[in-house]
């Protein structure tokens, strides 16, 4: 960076305003510097289509870029799109996380509890977070309530377990249990044991989602944003589209299904694919990497299982240019 040869972004989901404005003010200010390197990448990011409102800015901050990797259809069409940055600019790709992952397992662990939940009340109201609470209540085994968010902050995981437990009259506190892994000094494997841990996940949070995934639990996606929904897609996984209710989530829970091990193998392979593009511009074979999913909408009752993508083929050799 010192002579700057490059300035690469890596991972997030940099064109989304669901978390405020702070990342984008950031990319802002940082345009001039970003346009000084003699190559500018974004490596296996996301997109959310909540950015309309701004998308003249967030159209500045993409056109600076070289080459952008991202982690799934739907980050690409709001990049091309809705932001018109140039198609041979960006490639489809997965998510990082799916590098790290597929380095723990399989994973020496059991499943010691039948359901757990994560759930982020940035864009949820009130009463989807009370519809939440009192599904939880209604569960027959006890529920492990994952923070993922550890930070006790308002309308985190945290915030909303101690918001759910002060209703007196609620039997969530009775069913419910606080599991905030230990970031500051954990592992890697120690911070996703609270969800290795659980045979079916319910998730708001796209990692979450994707770990729950590798994990081999059963998972269902509840889609507060349209990232976690496209991932829910990607996935082939069911999700629910807000409002909540009780008889929604207990549909989730029921048609929550395990991911393919192939499936989540492959786009370990399709996200090296995305870091050896962003870095070096070099597009692989078309045919073996870009198989585009059908897009796909929620059905009536807001959940849904996509069509199946195209396998993608063993991409390790696309790494050995970086």
């Amino acid at each position: 960076m010192a002579s700057r040869e490059c300035w690469a972004g890596v991972g997030d989901t940099p064109f989304q305003l669901t978390c405020g404005t702070w990342f984008l003010d950031y990319l802002l200010a940082e345009l001039p510097r970003i346009r000084s390197c003699g190559w500018r990448a974004l490596v296996n990011i996301g997109a959310e289509t909540e950015i309309r409102n701004r998308k003249e800015d967030f159209a500045r901050v993409a056109s600076a870029f070289d080459a952008i990797s991202v982690r799934d259809e739907h980050s690409r069409e709001v990049l091309v799109d809705l932001l018109k940055v140039p198609e041979d600019r960006v490639f489809c790709s997965a998510d990082l996380a799916h590098v790290t992952l597929a380095g723990l397992w399989p994973f020496p662990g059991h499943r010691a509890v039948k359901l757990g939940v994560i759930v982020n009340g940035d864009t949820l109201t009130g009463k989807d977070i009370r519809q939440a609470r009192e599904f939880i209540a209604g569960q027959p085994d006890p529920v492990r309530f994952i923070a993922q968010e550890v930070r006790n902050e308002p309308d985190q995981e945290r915030f909303l377990y101690a918001r759910c437990a002060g209703a007196w009259f609620s039997n969530f506190k009775r069913k419910a249990s606080l599991s905030v892994p230990n970031y500051e000094t954990g592992s890697v494997a120690e911070l996703v044991r609270p969800i290795v841990e659980c045979e079916t996940l319910i998730s708001s949070r796209y990692h979450g989602l994707l770990t729950g995934a590798w994990a081999g639990c059963k998972i269902a996606a509840i889609g507060r944003s349209s990232k976690v929904s496209a991932l829910a897609r990607q996935l082939e996984v069911p999700y629910c589209i807000p409002p909540l209710t009780i008889d929604k989530l207990k549909e989730l829970q029921s048609q929550a299904v395990a991911v393919d091990p192939k499936r989540l193998s492959q786009m370990s392979e399709t996200a090296r694919a995305g870091i050896a593009f962003a870095l070096t511009g070099e597009r692989p074979p078309p045919a073996s990497i870009e198989a585009k999913p059908a897009r796909m909408e929620p059905k009536t009752g807001d959940s849904s299982f996509p069509a199946k993508e195209q396998p993608a083929s063993n991409l390790n050799r696309q790494l050995q240019k970086i």
